[in-house]
């Protein structure tokens, strides 16, 4: 499956919600939890949220893949449209 140029363009905004939330609730988390659990300063857990969001955006999207959870079409097209916002 593929980012289909022309869903991501139509979509509006589902995509590009969908890689806001799929970024920032990792990002958040991780960060969080690095900062006062890790006690890890600022920056450092930053850049540990920032790394446990990317990867999550890669692995959930494979792991969804894998387990057939994107047949449905639209709902394939707008996982790998919000990937695709997510990376870059």
């Amino acid at each position: 499956m593929e980012v289909d140029p022309v869903y991501l363009r139509a979509g509006g905004r589902h995509p590009s919600e969908s890689a806001v939330v799929s970024f920032m609730g990792p990002f958040v988390v991780a960060s969080l939890a690095s900062y006062f659990l890790l006690e890890l300063d600022g920056a450092r857990s930053l850049i540990a949220g920032y790394r446990a969001s990317h990867d999550f955006a890669g692995g959930g999207l494979r792991v969804l893949v894998e387990r057939g959870l994107t047949r449905t079409r639209a709902y394939g097209k707008l996982l790998m449209s919000a990937t695709f916002v997510t990376d870059m």
